[in-house]
């Protein structure tokens, strides 16, 4: 005759097995609520192949997925709570093995690490860590992005864009820069100054921007807001007068292709290197920033970059 082991279930134990794979509604004895956790963890990964709607706030967007994500966890471990302060006497199913949890716990994050890779290639809103310094001052190195990222030869640009694109060179590092040049546009810099179609980018002076350099020191950087044909405007930093990439010989877009550069004139590898980046051709483009969702600096975070 079979003896029923009977145990009392423990809600911090239920706790970790549920952060550690989702199996503490096992250990208390709620396989369908395990079976359905997972199937709603499974529709949020989901969640990330849609495109946000050009009518809502990208912010807006995914605050409430990230509302609603939050929601789930309380509510799942509300549950639990209740579920293990009720049961005084449990007795222990087949699947309450240590053996069980253990299973659960190894396969989870390699369901997620392979439905991540599914995912990637296909995914809508991706996240996106600004490496460099070639964008200040609208970017800074460490500032955390959420991208609209249709995927490769999806993004139709428009001048002001800051995009996210492979490589030409490689095909393989991705890189971010502002879109300044359409396909068949003419574009150069004379002494610091984007010349398009024949005529010079109109600037506005703003104040300085105040930085610290590899050395601990302070620095203050010229700064200017460049204004496009089309109404868009960004600020520019001018480091160096009269650099060598301050004087450019004219380029011409080819068609298909983009004229990048980033906002840190004297600081940044862009188009103006045709034997580094070059034009950009409009495959290579996969994904266009939307806002910056984390930063050393807290005031920046919820900053929009799109549209």
């Amino acid at each position: 005759m079979k003896t029923t082991i009977i145990r009392k279930r423990r809600w911090i134990v239920a706790f970790l097995l549920q952060f550690f794979g989702g199996s503490g509604y096992l250990y208390v004895g709620r396989p369908k609520r395990f079976f359905l956790f997972v199937a709603l963890f499974g529709l949020g990964l989901a969640f990330t192949l849609v495109s946000v709607p050009t009518f809502i706030d990208s912010r807006v967007y995914l605050g409430t997925f990230f509302a609603v994500w939050l929601l789930l966890y309380l509510t799942t471990y509300i549950d639990l709570f209740f579920l293990s302060w009720t049961q005084n006497e449990y007795a222990l199913k087949r699947y309450n093995r240590w053996w069980t949890y253990l299973v659960v716990w190894l396969l989870f994050p390699i369901s997620l690490q392979f439905a991540n890779a599914a995912l990637i290639p296909h995914q809508q809103i991706r996240p996106f860590l600004i490496p460099s310094g070639s964008n200040q001052p609208t970017l800074l190195r460490g500032d955390h992005l959420f991208t609209d990222a249709r995927g490769l030869g999806e993004i139709t640009p428009e001048r002001g864009d800051i995009v996210v694109f492979k490589l030409p060179k490689d095909g393989q590092t991705d890189y971010i820069k502002r879109v300044i040049g359409l396909p068949g546009d003419t574009v150069s810099l004379d002494d610091g100054k984007v010349v398009l179609n024949g005529k010079a980018l109109e600037l506005s002076p703003l104040p300085a921007f105040v930085t610290t350099d590899v050395y601990g020191e302070t620095v203050q950087i010229p700064q200017m807001l460049e204004h496009l044909p089309n109404g868009k405007s960004y600020p520019v930093l001018d480091l160096i007068p009269n650099s060598f990439v301050d004087n450019t010989p004219e380029y011409v877009v080819p068609k298909g292709h983009y004229f990048m550069l980033g906002d840190h004139r004297d600081n940044s590898q862009d188009s103006r290197i045709l034997t580094e980046v070059g034009y950009v051709p409009a495959e290579n483009i996969f994904a266009k920033a939307l806002f910056i969702y984390w930063s050393d600096d807290l005031s920046r975070i919820g900053t929009k970059i799109y549209p």
